[in-house]
C-alpha cells in the first residue's frame, strides 16, 4: 500500500515520496509496474492505429502485438544502458559521487523510483492516445498527441527525479537528461 501511496505522492512533485521510494529498493516492483504501464499504452497504441495500412498489413493478433511492442528491449536497454548511464553522468559531476563507479545501492535506487515512475506516466497516457488518437505535424515531423504527451511528461519527470534523487539543481539535471539521450542509438538496435 505504501508503494501505491509513494508513487500518487510524485505524481505531484513530493520529493520525500521519491526518496521513499527509492529507499524501499523494491527493484522487481519497479519493474513490474513499468511493464503493466508500458504493455498497457502499448496495446492501446496498437488498438487505436490498427486501422493505418502499415499496421494492418502486419501480422494481426495478440502475441504479435505482444512481441511488437518491444517490451523486453526496452527493459534490457533501461536495465543495462540508460539508468546506469544517468548515475555514471550523475557521479563525474564534480563533487557530487564517487567518480565513474555506479555502486548497488545506488543502482537499486535509481530503478526502484524511475521504472514505476516511468511506468505510472505510460499507465496515464495510455488513455489520452485512446480519447485523442489524433496527429499533430511539427515541421516535418508527424506525432500523435497521446505519444507528444507522454514525451513532455517524461522528460519533466525523469529531469525533476534525477534532480532530487543525485542532489543535482535544475540545470545538473537537465544537463545529465539530455546527455543520456546519447545511448538511445542502442535502443534503436534492439528493437
Amino acid at each position: 500500500m505504501k508503494f501505491l501511496f509513494n508513487l500518487s505522492g510524485v505524481l505531484v512533485f513530493h520529493a520525500r515520496a521519491l526518496q521513499e521510494q527509492a529507499e524501499r529498493q523494491m527493484v522487481f516492483g519497479g519493474i513490474a509496474c513499468f511493464c503493466a504501464g508500458f504493455l498497457a499504452y502499448g496495446l492501446v497504441k496498437n488498438h487505436v492505429y490498427a486501422g493505418l495500412p502499415e499496421i494492418s498489413a502486419a501480422t494481426s493478433g495478440w502475441i504479435y502485438s505482444l512481441l511488437h511492442l518491444n517490451l523486453l528491449q526496452t527493459l534490457f536497454f533501461l536495465l543495462f544502458v540508460f539508468v546506469p548511464g544517468l548515475i555514471l553522468l550523475t557521479n563525474s559531476i564534480p563533487g557530487e559521487g564517487p567518480g565513474l563507479v555506479i555502486s548497488g545501492r545506488e543502482y537499486r535506487h535509481h530503478i526502484s523510483s524511475l521504472l514505476p515512475l516511468w511506468g505510472l506516466l505510460f499507465l496515464i497516457t495510455a488513455p489520452v492516445q485512446w480519447i485523442v488518437p489524433h496527429f499533430l505535424l511539427i515541421g516535418m515531423v508527424e506525432i500523435s498527441i497521446g505519444m507528444l504527451v507522454r514525451s513532455i511528461l517524461l522528460a519533466v519527470y525523469t529531469v525533476w527525479a534525477v534532480k532530487q534523487l543525485n542532489s543535482l539543481t535544475t540545470v545538473q539535471a537537465l544537463g545529465v537528461f539530455i546527455l543520456s539521450w546519447v545511448t538511445l542509438p542502442v535502443l534503436f538496435i534492439l528493437t
